[in-house]
């Protein structure tokens, strides 16, 4: 098969697998062929979902119109940095003592990803400073995900943003886990 014949075949192959809906994708950023590569992230571009403008939607945007991080996002990982966003979401679930009540553990998980997100929360300043540092949403953390990978991937402190946007967001670390490459 000819170079170029092989890259009508890879690339497309990249991106179908590039769905927010679709199974796990293919680290595009470790494709080899610098061409190839590039085309990959441009379909993966094309086919992301559009963020709302504006802070309307139900998920904000780690990342602003201007392709920086948003303020809550830069918060979160300096408080990531020191600690207290861990420490905090670990004091909360270890003083809650779900254990010993009866049918707890049912609840236990949405218990304490909800106790992890209001410890975030709280570092950062609220959900008021979350909407009013972000110009882009999201109603959906997948879209959300998508969109982040598409177009974020490459930015230098992307892992701590992924996370940071995972402690205000704890659904999110599952949903990008399960689709996208671990930056």
């Amino acid at each position: 098969m000819t170079r170029m014949k092989f890259i009508g075949v890879a690339v497309p192959a990249l991106l179908l697998a590039g769905c927010a809906t679709g199974p796990a994708m293919q680290n595009v950023a470790t494709v080899a062929d610098p061409v190839a590569r590039e085309m990959a992230y441009q379909q993966l571009q094309t086919n992301a979902p559009v963020p709302i403008e504006g802070n309307a939607g139900k998920y904000m945007s780690p990342f602003t119109t201007d392709g920086v991080t948003a303020e809550w996002v830069t918060k979160a990982m300096k408080v990531q940095a020191s600690g207290a966003i861990g420490e905090a979401a670990g004091q909360v679930a270890a003083n809650q003592l779900l254990s010993s009540v009866p049918f707890a553990g049912l609840f236990g998980g949405m218990a304490s990803k909800s106790l992890a997100r209001s410890a975030a929360m709280s570092s950062i300043g609220g959900e008021e400073f979350l909407k009013s540092s972000s110009d882009l949403s999201f109603n959906s953390l997948p879209d959300m995900a998508a969109y982040m990978y598409a177009f974020h991937s490459s930015h230098a402190e992307y892992r701590q943003i992924v996370k940071a946007t995972g402690a205000i967001y704890p659904d999110f670390a599952g949903i990008y886990a399960g689709s996208y490459p671990q930056p």
